[in-house]
Formats: C-alpha cells, structure tokens, sequence
C-alpha cells in the first residue's frame, strides 16, 4: 500500500514540476501542495522535501514569504535528521536571504555562518557563491555598502570560475542596486543589462523580469523615458500569459510612474488603475493560501505540527503587534524601532535618512460631517496614495489619528522631497465622492534627516520634522516644509 502511495506521489511531483516549467503556478502549486500532504500522511520524506522546494520557489514569486520560510525549515528539519549536509548548506541560505527580506538580520546571519562551516568541510564552491552572495545582500541591508561591493564581487569571481551563469545574474542584479544606493548609475545600469543578459541565458524569467524591472526605474529616474517603457513591455506580455501576478503588478506601476513623468495623467491612470487591480488580486491570493495552509496544518496538528503550529500563531502575534489595526501599516512603536535602529547606525559616519509626519489637514471638519467610519475610509485611501508613491524600501507607520511618519532609509532631503511632493499632487488630484468634487484633500508634511540640527537621539529628529510640520500649517497648508529651512 506504501509503495502505491509513493507512486502516487512521484506522479504528483513530476506533473507539478511540468507545470512549474511551463510557468503555470496555480495547477503546479495545487499538485505539489497535494503530493505534500499524502507525503506527510505516510512520513515520505524524499516527497515531503521535493514538495516543499517546489511550494518555495512558487510561493516566492508570489510573495507569500510566510509560506516560503515554511517550507525551507521543514526541509532544514529533514536535512538535519538525515545528516545530509549539501542539502542543509544549501536551504540554510535559502532560509537566511527570507530573514534578510523581513530584516530578522541576526538570525539570518547565524544561518549564513552555520552554511559557512558546512560548504567549507565539503568544499562546495556552488554553495560558496550562495553564501557570500547572501553575506553582500545582508551588508547591504545593514548599509555597510563596501563590505557588500566586496561580497558581491568575490561571488562573482567564484562564479566566472565555475560557469555558473543563473547565480551570476543574480548577483549582477544585486550589485546595481547597490550601486543605485551609492548613487552610482552608471555602474548600476551596466550590471543590470549583465544581469538581464546572464538570466537570459540560463531562461530564469523571474531574475530577467526583476532585473528588467529595476533597470526600468533607474532609466526613469534619468529621463530615458522610451527605453524604461520598451524594457518593461518586452517582459510584460511573457509574464501575463504566465499569470505572474506579483511580477505583472510590479511593471504595471512603473508604467504608471513613466507615463506620469510624461505628463501623460490618463495612460498613468489606466495603468494606475490595472496595478490597484492586480495588486487587490494578489493580496487575496495570498490571503486564501495562507488560509489554505493553516487548514492543512490544522488536520495534521495532532500527528505532526503541534510545534510548527504554535510557532505560525507567534509569528502571527508578532505581525499584529506591530501593525496599526486600521491603515495596515507599521503601528507608533515599531516605527520608533527602526527609526531608533538606523539613527544608531548612521550616528558617527556620513550617511543621510529622513524622516517626514504627515497631518491630514481639516480632518476634523471629515469626520464631524461625513462620520468617522468615513474618516477611516480617507485615512487608508491616503495611505495606499503613500505607497504607491515611495521607494520599496521606505516605511510607512502611523504616529496617531490623522498623522503618519515616513522613513526614507536611503534618501537625501530632495530625493524624499520629490517622492512627497507627488504623495501631495496625487492627493490633490483624487477625488471622494461623497465630499463633492469641489473638497481636496491635502496634507501639511514636515520633513527632516538624520544630521539637521544635530539631533541627539531619535526624538530629536521627530521634534524637528513635528515642528516643520507646523510651520507647514502656519504657511497655509498643502505643502511640505523642510525643517533646515525654519
């Protein structure tokens, strides 16, 4: 009966993996999710981890970095038992780059040394470019930009020797957006298209469509309006009839942003409108199979997960700890933590943040006439009106009532500026029914970095961005003021 089950389950898996070659997620991930549970039931471990490394790569592309984590911890587990160090090398780096994602950066680094010791007892040089491409993209996140630049390219050395072009496009990618974080775009431009070329190669859709992706931003951000849009179009088609939502969104938004630089408001607002779309879609998709796992785990719980379980509802607990209930955001205190974090970081060495409150003006006279539910509604709408407008990664948090903070990790006082200043025109275009087409909604914005008067903690640099935003009151509202000009 065992042996039939297995077949079973072989048939499962090859089906989902043809499914998965030919970029049709939704039946490749139903079939894998499937050969996984009758995987658990008989306790088949060799299914149970090809399963989970298909559900991993799926659930990444389409942004379910729960489901991802996941699925790279139970096959650590399995790994583990079975002493099978190449495969416990090689998901320790899979698991750290999702902690690098959600900036856990000490327990990803912990992971990252544990497959250090591994890939060096077996001389594994693949293994080794993994993990010191992962060492660069931590650096980076922890700004310590050199370290990173060196990471990146001691991988890519190891790379060239080995012929291994898939993780070569990979790190070209991540060496241009460092790059753009030193404000090196010439450098950045070039090792993108090496990226998009290596990618190419090896027919890795998702790093060529990434990569085409950013390279489009950077393009955008120096004026070369046609070749942005040509790069993005070219991707855009293979990855709608593949159904890659996540993919689909991110093009459509830089879209909207060139046609919006053009001047060209309708085209940016039909993309516009497609990305609110697709974004809405894949939100739910993600919503129904986070439900859709904890089910599973809910009729496996007494056999199996009893501990996986209690950790996902931690996990959980954590998510809404740090989240304001109502606009989905980073809630006053978590805010506070990371400003706190990089205020530290940046304290003695010449590196720029900055931080700006955001008032909604008049918000009062919205809730006293139009009710406080639809106060709420205004207050998300603006919030969506933020994201789409900031860097991927800025933060957003709630400071309280009608006020929101946002921090700009990487930005110059006029970078940020210009990102407000189209948080405001946007707002100003809107329009809310049910306040009649004469009421815009505006905001007074105060907006200072991390070396403006020389703050001495944290609180300093919200005091100086609190009273730029009263003067933002004081000047007639409507605006942003920049607290080095009081």
């Amino acid at each position: 009966m065992k042996r039939e089950t297995i077949l079973y389950i072989s048939d499962l898996i090859n089906e989902s993996n043809n499914f998965k070659k030919a970029y049709n997620y939704e039946k490749a991930y139903e079939k894998a999710k499937k050969a996984l549970l009758e995987s658990r039931k008989i306790e088949y471990k060799e299914g149970i981890v090809f399963c989970n490394q298909i559900i991993s790569h799926i659930s990444y592309y389409s942004g379910n970095y729960l489901e991802v984590m996941e699925c790279e911890q139970e096959i650590v587990n399995y790994a583990l038992k079975v002493n099978n160090k190449d495969l416990l090398a090689t998901h320790y780096i899979a698991l750290s780059a999702m902690y690098i994602q959600l900036y856990e950066l000490d327990q990803a680094k912990k992971l990252i040394y544990k497959a250090k010791s591994i890939a060096k007892e077996l001389h594994n040089e693949i293994i080794t470019i993994k993990i010191y491409m992962n060492l660069g993209y931590l650096a980076y996140k922890e700004y310590a930009y050199k370290d990173a630049e060196d990471y990146y390219n001691y991988a890519l050395k190891l790379g060239v020797n080995n012929k291994v072009d898939k993780l070569k496009a990979r790190i070209q990618s991540n060496l241009g957006l460092l790059y753009v974080s030193k404000n090196e775009k010439d450098k950045a431009i070039s090792c993108y298209r090496d990226a998009i070329k290596a990618a190419k190669l090896t027919n890795d859709l998702g790093n060529q469509v990434d990569t085409s992706i950013r390279l489009s931003q950077l393009l955008l951000d120096i004026k070369e309006f046609k070749e942005s849009e040509i790069l993005l179009l070219q991707v855009y088609d293979i990855v709608k009839e593949k159904r890659l939502m996540v993919l689909m969104r991110d093009i459509l938004k830089v879209l909207s942003d060139i046609y919006q630089e053009k001047k060209d408001y309708k085209t940016a607002n039909e993309y516009l409108y497609k990305y609110i779309q697709i974004n809405a879609e894949v939100l739910n998709d993600q919503k129904q199979n986070l439900l859709t796992n904890l089910k599973v785990k809910y009729e496996i719980m007494q056999k199996e997960q009893e501990t996986e379980i209690y950790r996902l509802k931690n996990e959980e607990l954590r998510i809404i700890s740090i989240t304001d209930p109502l606009t989905k955001v980073y809630n006053r205190s978590y805010f506070f933590k990371l400003i706190n974090k990089l205020y530290k970081q940046y304290k003695n060495v010449p590196k720029y943040f900055c931080c700006a409150i955001i008032d909604v003006d008049n918000y009062k006279i919205i809730n006293d006439t139009q009710g406080h539910l639809y106060g709420d509604y205004i207050l998300k709408e603006i919030v969506k009106i933020i994201k789409v407008n900031i860097g991927e990664t800025d933060v957003v948090g709630r400071f309280g009532g009608d006020e929101f903070l946002i921090l700009f990790p990487n930005g110059n006082i006029q970078d940020s500026l210009l990102m407000i200043n189209k948080i405001i025109n946007m707002l100003n275009k809107s329009y809310f029914e049910k306040l009649g087409k004469d009421h815009i909604v505006t905001l007074s914005i105060g907006l200072t970095d991390n070396k403006i008067n020389n703050p001495q903690n944290f609180e300093d640099i919200i005091n100086n961005a609190d009273k730029a935003l009263y003067k933002a009151k004081e000047n007639g509202k409507n605006q942003c003021v920049i607290s080095s000009n009081l």
